[in-house]
């Protein structure tokens, strides 16, 4: 199977084909990379080398930065550690995009009120 991904090193598809027809397929800025069948989009990326590598993971107290949070779909863009604080009560979810090194997550965080 061919990951199919940009100079980021995101993988942009996966095709289980012969080269030649991998190589039709191809558009502009990708490249090719051979790959085992458990290599995924989501769970992986391509580095320098055309060798899969795992995306790395985190917590939401420790983001990798920079990165893009999105929240009630506002986008944050993020070169430092953010701290989460909402005004209303309720459940919050927070989306995280680190670029493709990085495991795409979503967390959710329940704003309760204080009692006063």
């Amino acid at each position: 199977m061919f990951a199919l991904y940009l100079a980021s090193g995101e993988i942009t598809r996966l095709v289980d084909a012969p080269l030649f027809v991998v190589a039709a397929q191809l558009q502009e800025g990708e490249l090719a990379a051979w790959v085992d069948d458990d290599v995924r989009d989501d769970t992986h990326w391509i580095d320098d080398a055309a060798t899969p590598q795992p995306k790395a993971d985190y917590t939401l107290e420790a983001l990798p930065i920079p990165c893009t949070v999105t929240i009630e779909g506002v986008e944050y863009h993020c070169t430092e550690q953010p701290e989460f604080e909402f005004d209303a009560p309720g459940t919050y979810v927070i989306l995280v995009d680190a670029g493709p090194r990085y495991l795409r997550k979503e967390f959710n965080i329940e704003n309760t009120p204080l009692l006063a």
